[in-house]
């Protein structure tokens, strides 16, 4: 799924530098590509026109972002207009890409499929969109531990409600995913928030709406998709297997500059994510979308479905972007598209329907740097076959502006985190700053928006907007922006923010290594006297000892902490390593350690007669303690997984 950004500052950085040169590098190949005589003169068919066209951009962009392959597909009226591709599926070898048999691993492109198959079966009366889903599971139940029901709509919606988790959601061997069944009942993520409160990004929620396929047709979800979806569609290049039959028309996937190779990695809630498919075989759903579920007299959806599944069935607020069933509403260049992106290790791919002109795109790479390219082509496309020039927000009035804007300027985190697990800590990279500037203006992750009402702003460059949510008191509590794709950001309470954090954290590191330093003066100095009181009580010798020990297992578990977070102990998407279970042991013991020497305190400040000793001792019981809630609130007291 999709996102991020950030910079600001006078002058040309090197990153807007390089980004003009990128910029007028594709107008040229753009003006090269699509100049030709004046119309009344020139003969030659539009389809050509566009194959030089596509030929250029998909080549300069290639070069430009070093992706070794890539594919397009365009299709028109119920046909498919256009689909090459470029570049190598495997560099090693030098196989070209080839648009009808080469296969890519378009990770979330897989959604649309997979509620195109639940909707097959609420046709059969199989499965309901507003049950709760728990009538159809029989391995394991969704937890009622909020009021209102999981329903295949809010799945499909991606309003279930559920928290976020990348935890051991992947493997680096086929054979080590378990049955989906299984993954879910043991890995689905905790209920945090009401279905239909908000839209939150979850592939476990497609997961599960995968499964629920699954189990109404009583056949794997791999099979089912193979016999009601691709055989139907001609779709002989497509599949959710973990391993394709035809292994060897996979591409490989590679990153970097020069591009190496990526090891493929295999995600345990394939609904969501494992579809491997060819150009040629999405222009063929793509198609079956824009008529009606047809394609060439094979029927996969009833009208009425195509049609539920492409209207706007969640929105954030009326004047915003909202989701369909598997497919997110954008509007771009004026037209209303449905899209859905895609990124897994080594691969990034882009679907995007404007169903009200019968036009399809999709484009898939086998690098990650696509997921840059995938923008820069997707404007091009737009900009040559709907050409518009959007109009400025009309602003607010001053004052309206003004209220608006110092009401909403402030701290924001993408509300796709995990808030119930260790996870937790990889929030601080969504956390975003909704600035004010001085013309009343607010710009968000580099994008200026501009007040235009009391509840709504646009974006400047007519993209896009955002509303927001108060609660009782009229404060702001959620910002809710459809530029690229619908998401939800939170208020972040004055406790949650980055600089109280650091500042709390930095605070009690502080004293844990003016601790470390004495104990570690205190071992080698003959005199030994640092933290002792000369035999007076028991209290007074050993609580500053307990201290000390405390101070140095948490410095001790941050750095762990800091080595696991970087991957050096493998990444935790693949699993709890062994180091890093035995790192979650040291909070337990260190709270005890402190809750002891809160109890057996007084007498020791009683027998500690020089007042440095009683400061370090009472600055030291306070640092220890603070460190508790800090642990707490990042979920790494006790095993949060």
């Amino acid at each position: 799924m999709p996102g991020s950004h950030d910079g600001s500052g006078s002058g040309v950085s090197p990153r807007v530098g390089r980004g003009r040169v990128r910029a007028v590098r594709l107008a040229l190949a753009m003006l090269m590509a699509s100049w030709t005589a004046p119309p009344v003169f020139s003969s030659e068919p539009p389809e050509r026109s566009f194959e030089r066209f596509a030929d250029s951009l998909m080549t300069a962009q290639i070069a430009e972002w070093h992706i070794p392959g890539a594919v397009l597909a365009v299709v028109r009226d119920g046909r498919v207009a256009f689909a090459r591709g470029y570049g190598f599926a495997n560099l090693e070898r030098r196989i070209p890409v080839d648009a009808e048999r080469t296969m890519f691993r378009v990770a979330s492109v897989s959604k649309p499929f997979t509620a195109t198959a639940a909707l097959q079966l609420v046709e059969a009366g199989r499965l309901g969109l507003h049950d709760d889903v728990n009538r159809v599971l029989r391995r394991f139940q969704v937890p009622s531990t909020i009021a209102r029901p999981v329903t295949l709509f809010d799945l499909l919606t991606h309003t279930a409600g559920f928290d976020e988790s990348n935890l051991a959601r992947k493997a680096y061997r086929p054979e080590d995913v378990p049955p989906l069944s299984d993954y879910l009942a043991r890995r689905l993520p905790a209920r945090i928030r009401a279905p239909g409160d908000c839209i939150a990004y979850s592939n476990h929620g497609m997961a599960l709406a995968g499964y629920l396929v699954e189990v109404a047709a009583g056949t794997p979800f791999e099979r089912y998709m193979n016999e009601r979806v691709f055989v139907p569609l001609g779709m002989s290049h497509s599949t959710f297997e973990l391993v394709p039959d035809s292994l060897e028309l996979v591409a490989v996937g590679y990153d970097g500059e020069p591009a190496r190779r990526v090891a493929a990695d295999y995600t345990s809630t394939r609904p969501a994510s494992m579809l491997s498919t060819s150009g040629s075989d999405v222009a063929r759903f793509m198609i079956a979308q824009l008529d009606g579920g047809r394609f060439e007299g094979a029927r996969v959806l009833d009208d009425s479905s195509v049609a539920m599944m492409q209207r706007r069935q969640f929105t954030q607020a009326p004047a915003l972007a909202g989701v369909g069933f598997g497919l997110w509403e954008r509007f771009q260049n004026g037209e209303r598209g449905l899209w859905h992106d895609g990124d897994a290790a080594g691969f990034a791919s882009l679907l995007y329907l404007i169903p009200q002109r019968h036009v399809g795109y999709f484009m898939a790479f086998n690098s990650r740097a696509g997921n840059r390219a995938r923008r820069e082509i997707l404007a091009a496309l737009l900009d040559r076959d709907f050409p518009y020039t959007p109009s400025p927000p009309r602003p607010a009035s001053p004052d309206v502006a003004a209220s608006v804007a110092s009401r909403l300027a402030g701290t924001y985190v993408d509300a796709r985190y995990a808030h119930r697990t260790l996870e937790k800590l990889a929030s601080l990279a969504r956390v975003v700053t909704l600035r004010r500037n001085a013309d009343g203006s607010l710009e968000l992750t580099g994008t200026r928006y501009v007040p235009v009402s009391a509840d709504l702003l646009r974006a400047a460059d007519g993209e896009g907007s955002l509303a927001f949510r108060t609660d009782h008191a009229g404060r702001v509590t959620h910002l809710f922006e459809s530029r690229s794709i619908s998401r939800t950001l939170e208020r972040v309470p004055w406790h949650g923010t980055l600089a109280f954090q650091f500042a709390w954290l930095i605070a009690c590191v502080s004293v844990f290594l003016w601790n470390a330093l004495l104990a570690v003066v205190g071992v080698f100095s003959r005199r030994r006297r640092a933290f002792s009181s000369q035999g007076r009580g028991g209290a007074v010798r050993w609580v500053p000892g307990l201290l000390s020990l405390g101070s140095c297992l948490n410095l001790a578990f941050l750095v762990g902490l800091g080595f696991a977070i970087a991957g050096s102990f493998g990444s935790l998407e693949y699993g709890i390593p062994v180091v890093l279970r035995v790192l979650l042991a040291v909070p337990l013991l260190t709270t005890s350690l402190a809750i002891a020497s809160l109890f057996a305190f007084p007498n020791a400040w009683k027998g500690s007669q020089r007042s440095g000793r009683r400061a370090r001792l009472a600055i030291t019981m306070v640092a220890v303690l603070a460190f508790v809630p800090w642990l707490a609130y990042w979920n790494l007291m006790g095993y949060r997984f």
